[in-house]
């Protein structure tokens, strides 16, 4: 599986020094994929990244939740009044 330093996001020692709000939010990072191989439907790293720039565009927000082993939750909060 590839991670963030793999993926020369980051470097060993930054990884290190982050905070883990820090590190949950690699995973809007462009380009970042848990895939070690680009298939025709998958491991390109654009799905949370898409995500993230709606998000934006829309004025929300999205907060990670992640124990290690157990899970993680993703909480969005959507403005309901987008006119």
């Amino acid at each position: 599986m590839m991670g963030p330093v793999l993926n020369g996001l980051i470097s060993k020692e930054m990884g290190n020094k982050m905070t883990e709000e820090d590190k949950l939010k690699l995973i809007f990072s462009p380009s970042l994929s848990t895939k070690d191989e680009i298939t025709d439907i998958s491991g390109r790293g654009v799905g949370m990244d898409a995500v993230k720039k709606e998000r934006e565009r829309l004025g929300g927000s999205i907060r990670i939740e992640s124990l290690l082993g157990k899970g993680t939750t993703f909480i969005f909060k959507i403005p309901t009044n987008l006119s």
